[in-house]
Parts: structure tokens; sequence; C-alpha cells
């Protein structure tokens, strides 16, 4: 594996490794059932599982937040939309476009893929728009693209000396979206950050700061409070759960150099670094491919383990294929080929 760049950190690409690992034991032992109900029963089951959702919006709040203030013209978010565009586009295209073909070559699955909808979907905006999505990943897609778009309003506006505070706005946007949801129309609630899960980007904001700056009381507070936010919506489940993700960041960012260099000789960290770099590419792909082969398999026979052990291989394995093949390449075309920003120069923000 060809070294990573000096701003990445390989104990992150642990996590997102583990986050979507957790998310695709979580779909194919507890979800798989909901689209196939002639499925056979699972020896195991995930159903917190769908929390590496939660996961992955914390590693976003933490890259995003270091991207804008670092890469060229951070000050004012320009470069951001290019970045983000080769980033996420290629490789989402290219999910729904073989989703999609599987979807239309094997109704096993009932699902109805028009092209239309396909077209919709490639614009990641589906949501937005309320037309179905062609695989039910997507909806943390909108979420995200929310986030973004705050984000680049933020330094696009000139108001990135307030960053420090942001994550508490996005923890009361949390708290006001379970009190009074109805008063946040749809799709607002994407774009202002008034949401069930913006308190995850805020908390990922939380640790770049201490990350980059140390730790202070006002940077550690939103981490702290962001158990107590999910307990209004999951009970003490989601406090338990999500004190735990916060500690799986914890650990991440604070050995930021002794944790890549005490655990990259492991054969199961190196797997999990990979595992990372993979993972968008797998859970783009992973869910509804996934349940069609695992629908098949347990039709010609295949013991319910055993046809997740072989789907959840060939995700794997499809994974980083469209990693190495489509999101790699394209992204070495798009840098090439597409301006490198959308305004003037000026300096990186200070914080």
């Amino acid at each position: 594996m060809s070294q990573p760049p000096a701003n990445r950190l390989e104990s992150l690409d642990i996590v997102r490794g583990i986050a979507a690992l957790i998310v695709v034991l979580f779909h194919y032992s507890s979800k798989f059932p909901d689209f196939y109900p002639a499925a056979a029963s699972m020896p195991f089951a995930m159903p917190l599982g769908f929390y590496g959702v939660h996961l992955f919006f914390m590693v976003s709040g933490f890259v995003i937040l270091m991207s804008l203030m670092h890469q060229k013209g951070g000050g004012n978010g320009d470069g951001f939309i290019r970045s983000r565009f080769i980033r996420l586009f290629p490789l989402f295209w290219a999910g729904v476009l073989l989703s999609s073909l599987v979807l239309t070559f094997d109704s096993i699955i009932p699902d109805d893929v028009d092209w239309q909808t396909v077209a919709v979907n490639m614009t990641m905006l589906e949501d937005y728009v309320k037309v179905p999505a062609i695989d039910g990943v997507y909806w943390s897609l909108s979420f995200e693209l929310g986030f973004y778009a705050f984000m680049f309003a933020i330094f696009r506006l000139r108001l990135a000396r307030w960053v420090e505070w942001v994550p508490y706005y996005m923890i009361a946007g949390s708290i006001l979206f379970y009190l009074v949801p109805a008063w946040v129309p749809h799709p607002l609630h994407y774009l202002l950050m008034i949401n069930a899960y913006a308190h995850f980007f805020g908390a990922g904001m939380a640790f770049y700061l201490i990350y980059r700056h140390g730790p202070t009381i006002a940077r550690v507070v939103p981490i702290m409070v962001v158990p107590l936010v999910q307990y209004l919506y999951d009970g003490a489940v989601g406090l338990m759960v999500c004190t735990a993700l916060i500690a799986v960041m914890g650990l991440a960012i604070g050995w930021k150099a002794s944790f890549a260099e005490r655990s990259v000789g492991h054969i199961a960290a190196r797997a999990m670094i990979r595992l990372g770099g993979w993972s968008y590419a797998l859970y783009l792909t992973h869910q509804m491919i996934g349940y069609v082969l695992m629908a098949r398999l347990q039709l010609w026979g295949c013991p319910a383990l055993l046809s997740a052990v072989i789907t959840l291989a060939l995700a794997i394995a499809l994974a980083g294929v469209l990693t190495h093949f489509v999101e790699r390449p394209a992204a070495r075309w798009l840098k090439q080929h597409l301006p490198e920003t959308i305004g003037g120069k000026v300096s990186p923000v200070k914080v």
C-alpha cells in the first residue's frame, strides 16, 4: 500500500473500516428479512449496527472541517465544491448504475427501478425532491450534502472565525428537531443542520478542533453532550452506544501518531486501514446488490450464515475493485481537468 498523505490519519481509516463493517453486518443480519421475507434465520444479529452511520457522520465532521481550513483558498471555501464532487460523484454514479442493473435484471428483491428514478438518483438529490432511492443507504448522503452546503456557506460568508461555536449550534439543532420537527420543513432540515444527526457532525468538528489546537472546555463540552442528545432519540441504548462511539473517535485522534505507529504492523490493523479506504464503495454497493446475492444463494440451498459470509467477501472485493479502477482513476482525471477554484485565492483560515 502506498503511504497515506501527510494530513491523512490512518487511525481514522480504521474508524471508517469499523463503521462500514458494522453497517454491512447490520444489513445482512438484521435488515435482510425485511427485503426478502423467505430468508432463512441468521444465527447472529447486529440490530445496533445502524449506529455505524452515526460514526461516519462524526468522521465527516472532522474531515470536512479539516478540508475547509487547510485546502487552497480554505478561508472562503474555495475549491471545496470541486473536492467534494471529485470525492463523491464518480463512485456514486457507478454505484447507482450497478445497483440499478442488478435490480432490473434480477427481480428476486422487489424494487421499482425506471430510468426517471435512476436519473434523479444520479444527482444525489433524490431525498430532497422526494424520489425513491435506488438503494436504501443513500439516505445518509442527503445529510452529508446538507452538512457540506452548511459548512461551505459558513466559510464562503467569511464566518469561519465563529467555527468554534458551530458544534453548539448543531447540538441545539438536534434538540430543536426532536422537540418541534414540524417547524423545520423538508428539505431545510438538511441544509440548516436542524435534524436528528446534526450533533454527530458537530462532535466530529469539535474533535478536529481538539486535534488541531488542543483541548479546551469549550471544545470538549459538545462531545460530552452528544450521548445525552442521543438519549432523547433512543433512550439508554442510544446513550450507551454513542458513548462508545465517542470513545472510539477519541482514541483515534488522541493516538494520532502513536496509534498508527504501534498498530500499522499488525495484519488486522492494516486490513482495517485498507477497508477504510474502500469504505465509501462498500457502503454504496453492499446493500441491494448484497440482498440479491444472499437471496439467490439461499434459494439455491446455501445455509444462511454461509450466504452472508460469501456475500460479505464479494461485497468487499467489489468495493476494492471500484475504489482502484473507478474512484481513483476518475479522481486523477478530474483533478487534471476541473478548475481548481471557483473564486479568488485567500489565506488559510486561522482559529
